[in-house]
């Protein structure tokens, strides 16, 4: 299978080894087209790598824009728990608000955060 990768962003972190990268992947074949977002560490002997990547579909990447569109993030803006009751407090909060939601992404698919601060 033949696919045609564009790179779109790159997300950098604290660390200058860690960083996240947007991809659209698309398949010559069927011409259907992914998000691609890429984990990756970089190391002196291999440059950048990718650990772990997670690809959406249209219809799923829609569904975040939606998640975290400019309305709704602007009336939900709230600073990054700092502290570890701060996480707490920020964890049963999502819980709460999401009781009967599915299991969130993070539950399935752990992956470092590179939004620490």
């Amino acid at each position: 299978m033949h696919r045609h990768e564009t790179l779109l962003q790159v997300l950098t972190s604290e660390s200058p080894t860690s960083r996240v990268s947007l991809w659209m992947v698309r398949c010559e074949f069927s011409g259907e087209s992914r998000l691609r977002m890429r984990q990756e560490s970089y190391s002196d002997d291999v440059g950048w790598f990718t650990q772990t990547h997670l690809d959406l579909t249209p219809d799923q990447l829609s569904q975040l824009k939606g998640g975290i569109g400019s309305d709704r993030l602007s009336s939900r803006t709230r600073a990054f728990p700092s502290t570890s009751s701060d996480r707490q407090t920020a964890s049963s909060v999502r819980q709460t608000a999401s009781a009967d939601a599915a299991p969130a992404p993070r539950d399935l698919l752990p992956m470092p955060s590179v939004m620490a601060g």
